[in-house]
């Protein structure tokens, strides 16, 4: 053993052999608070980080895919609504529509906080896509036709993968 390794262990006994110390009563409290606010986090603000997260980041994809005539049409996307069914344009604009939310969701949200909803991720994912599906009718130009309900679909797969794979990788890192 090297002296550094002697003197550590030396240093480890002495830390064993001394008696217990009890702290003061508010830093016992002060502890318990912060660990009870980390543990016990109220699912309506998770909730609500995500959803401004999601929405904030839906709108900058209308930029860049119009869906349900709002939003500004792009070369790729007049071409793909040109050369398929409507089903095609119609998943993939849900797809991407909310992709890049549940990704940065994945990558903001705290591990507690996912830890608090990992029951209820599906519940917000399932009932973002179609809140979203439902103003995009309510607001867009465009008529509701059967292949739009694709987009929830696309959505809803998009929420999921997008989640999943970044909160997987993000902790397969670590």
């Amino acid at each position: 053993m090297s002296d550094d390794d002697k003197n550590a262990f030396r240093d480890f006994v002495r830390f064993l052999n001394t008696k217990p110390v009890a702290p003061n009563p508010r830093v016992d409290d002060a502890i318990l608070q912060v660990v009870k606010k980390d543990l016990c986090i109220p699912v309506w603000q998770i909730y609500a980080k995500m959803l401004l997260i999601s929405v904030s980041s839906g709108m900058m994809s209308l930029m860049v895919c119009p869906q349900f005539g709002i939003g500004q049409e792009t070369l790729f996307f007049h071409s793909l609504h040109a050369t398929s069914s409507d089903i095609v344009p119609h998943l993939l604009c849900g797809l991407f529509f909310v992709t890049i939310g549940a990704s940065l969701n994945a990558a903001l949200l705290k591990r507690s906080e996912i830890q608090a909803i990992s029951k209820q991720k599906y519940t917000f994912f399932i009932g973002y896509s179609f809140i979203c599906f439902t103003l995009f009718i309510t607001f867009g130009k465009d008529a509701f036709v059967v292949s739009s309900l694709f987009w929830v679909l696309g959505a809803i797969l998009g929420n999921v993968l997008g989640f999943l794979s970044i909160n997987t990788l993000r902790f397969a890192l670590k």
